[in-house]
């Protein structure tokens, strides 16, 4: 198993919504795709607008496959 780090800047007014958009895309890809072992969310507590996400895959080649391939669709 691999993890993967993600970093967004949201701008101000706008971390509820990315959220909720990051919530519910990480069901659809974890829905969809195979080899996503789930992942989390963290906010910087001294910056509310910088979020990290830390997702978990198989492999590498499958976390590299998601990464080429396009987004899931919401369902």
């Amino acid at each position: 198993m691999i993890r993967v780090i993600y970093l967004w800047q949201v701008m101000p007014g706008q971390e509820e919504a990315f959220v909720t958009a990051w919530t519910q895309g990480t069901r659809v890809i974890r829905g969809q795709i195979k080899a996503a072992q789930g992942s989390v969310l963290l906010r910087n507590r001294d910056n509310p607008a910088e979020f990290i996400a830390i997702a978990q895959w198989d492999n590498v080649e499958a976390g590299q496959a998601f990464s080429d391939a396009e987004t899931p669709a919401p369902q």
